[in-house]
């Protein structure tokens, strides 16, 4: 997505591992308390999809915050994401003190990290379906269409009346 416009991304993985950090300790503080007879969660349920928003949420900012510095500021994407991945990285060590963060409520991995259709996991299906619309999206939309022609041309694209830098940070 960031190359078709031009620019090279190099803090994704860092944006993954700070967003799960958060999410996963958001998921705690809301799990509520472990039910002594079964051992699970008494609130997992909301606080699983309270924190996979959390962790949309915060992926977002983080690269709406890689955009204002490309697009406003003008730093190189290559220089701004380099670092952006050392705050990120920093960031995760700091909230987690360098170990992993454990007691996460059991239904998230069995429920959806080795549940399988047939032979292939779901959390393969997922991905496979979200790659298949995020490409539909490009390629059949305006949006797609301003994307490629600001990475072929920002020059042309600005000549063409593309608004480039709300479109790079969006």
């Amino acid at each position: 997505l960031f190359m078709s416009a031009g620019f090279i991304d190099i803090s994704v993985g860092a944006n993954l591992v700070l967003s799960s950090v958060i999410g996963a300790r958001v998921m705690l503080s809301l799990a509520g308390d472990r039910d002594p007879t079964t051992g699970e969660y008494t609130n997992w349920g909301p606080a699983i999809v309270v924190s996979a928003l959390v962790c949309l949420l915060c992926g977002l900012l983080f690269g709406v915050i890689n955009g204002l510095f490309i697009a406003v500021l003008g730093v190189n994407s290559l220089i701004a994401t380099l670092g952006t991945t050392g705050i990120a990285t920093g960031a995760s060590l700091l909230l987690t003190s360098g170990t992993e963060i454990g007691n996460l409520p059991d239904q998230v991995q069995t429920g959806f990290g080795i549940s399988t259709l047939g032979p292939i996991p779901v959390p393969t299906l997922i991905a496979l379906a979200v790659t298949a619309l995020v490409w539909a999206y490009f390629r059949f939309s305006r949006y797609g269409t301003y994307t490629l022609a600001i990475g072929s041309s920002r020059p042309a694209a600005e000549r063409a009346g593309i608004r480039v830098k709300p479109h790079i940070v969006a």
